[in-house]
């Protein structure tokens, strides 16, 4: 059994807390980056809780060949998953290799359980990603893993004798959660028309992120109109287009601030290879979104971080 706790303060860090999932986070709202994330391994089994402060945009894949039982405890506004708006008490379930693009409420707080597939006895063929509402067994499920997490940070590990039963009450537990899907379920891995244009769109402007782009040229280029354009990103990501392009840019900018590979130290260079070509104007725009000046992320430190065997 392992445990560890991390302290995290920037969105891309997200990126490496799970060595078995793809993914790729972006902070969407202003004020200063706090999270902590919590990884608990039992046998095959990997429990994790994410709590983060702004929203955030996040792009994952799941590893192949597993089960994941996702619950989400919290988030101001909900969640937009693959175009599809969450609004409601609910859990999902990702099974395979499924990619997804979640635009996630702030102060949210998510609690998964990820499984081989054969620990419940299934195939591992197939993908797919569904939600239902939220049943009392899941309330008490979330819970009970919320419990095994606090025990890990406070113990670190459990009595021999329940560590060692551990592993099968966990997938005695998730198959009672799968068993509860039904076809009546909520399939989100469908990719909504929306999805598909934005998709484009990160597409079009990936080659050459620092040239600066206007909704007609993008729309005339991808011939659609520009209220096309501005409603596909309302849909998928809950803002309009300007707004999405320009945190794109400033996301790309803190990432070269925060790489100490980045062959452009300066942060004047590092802002105009991504579009900003008014210092001052960026300096501004980077403090009001991220709570510190684009110097001072040059001059971050490494985080804190627990570590339990």
């Amino acid at each position: 059994m392992f445990y560890e706790r991390q302290l995290l303060q920037d969105a891309s860090e997200h990126d490496a807390c799970d060595d078995d999932w793809v993914q790729s986070y972006r902070q969407v709202s202003r004020g200063t980056y706090r999270s902590s994330f919590e990884l608990m391994t039992v046998g095959d089994a990997v429990i994790s809780r994410e709590r983060i402060g702004p929203a955030v945009a996040q792009e994952t894949r799941s590893p192949g060949g597993k089960l994941s039982f996702i619950f989400p405890m919290a988030a101001q506004g909900g969640w937009r998953v693959n175009g599809h708006h969450e609004t409601g008490r609910m859990v999902a379930l990702r099974q395979g290799e499924t990619e997804l693009m979640t635009v996630v409420g702030a102060e949210s707080d998510l609690i998964s359980l990820t499984l081989p597939v054969e620990a419940i006895g299934l195939s591992a063929a197939g993908s797919a990603v569904r939600s239902r509402s939220r049943a009392p067994a899941d309330e008490a499920l979330g819970d009970w893993l919320a419990c095994l997490l606090g025990f890990g940070a406070l113990e670190g590990r459990p009595p021999a004798d329940l560590e060692r039963i551990l592993p099968d009450l966990l997938a005695e537990q998730f198959l009672d959660f799968w068993a509860a899907f039904d076809d009546r379920s909520k399939g989100l891995t469908s990719r909504h028309v929306s999805l598909d244009l934005f998709r484009r769109v990160e597409r079009q402007i990936a080659d050459d992120p620092g040239e600066p782009v206007t909704l007609p040229a993008l729309a005339g280029d991808l011939g659609v109109s520009i209220e096309r354009l501005r409603l596909a990103f309302l849909d998928t990501v809950g803002m309009p287009p300007s707004i999405w392009l320009r945190l794109a840019r400033l996301d790309g900018a803190r990432r070269d601030l925060l790489d100490p590979r980045s062959s452009l130290g300066d942060v004047s260079d590092i802002a105009m290879r991504w579009g900003f070509f008014h210092l001052g104007r960026f300096s501004g725009i980077y403090r009001r979104h991220y709570g510190e000046t684009p110097l001072a992320t040059l001059k971050r430190l490494d985080r804190p971080r627990t570590r339990r065997p």
